[in-house]
């Protein structure tokens, strides 16, 4: 998938942040040279040092350098969420179709 929309990128991402689980590390880091659980170990120590899961993540991401945070965008927008993006991008559709169709309908309801 590409062209992703400021809203899918920010929705699925905080998406992420709050429902990973370490299946995702061994997918999205499947082909890494550093090895899957890397970044694995990395958030868990920090988990374990007392901090937030969700801000544990969010600086584990941050931290990665760019072939990583390549590879865990690429993980989340083409492999864990794509299903759900395709979803919400018909429902958009679908909706800004609905808004169009009542647009015209009130606009033209005064008019004989």
């Amino acid at each position: 998938m590409e062209n992703f929309t400021a809203q899918e990128v920010l929705h699925f991402t905080a998406l992420f942040y709050n429902n990973w689980i370490q299946e995702d590390f061994e997918i999205a880091f499947k082909a890494s040279h550093l090895g899957w659980d890397y970044h694995w170990v990395k958030l868990q120590g920090k988990i374990k040092d007392g901090a937030n899961p969700t801000q544990a993540i969010v600086s584990v991401v941050l931290n990665m350098d760019s072939l990583h945070q390549t590879m865990f965008t690429e993980y989340i927008f083409n492999k864990k969420y794509t299903q759900e993006i395709l979803e919400q991008r018909e429902w958009s559709i679908e909706l800004a179709n609905h808004m169009k169709n009542n647009i015209e309908k009130h606009k033209n309801n005064g008019k004989k």
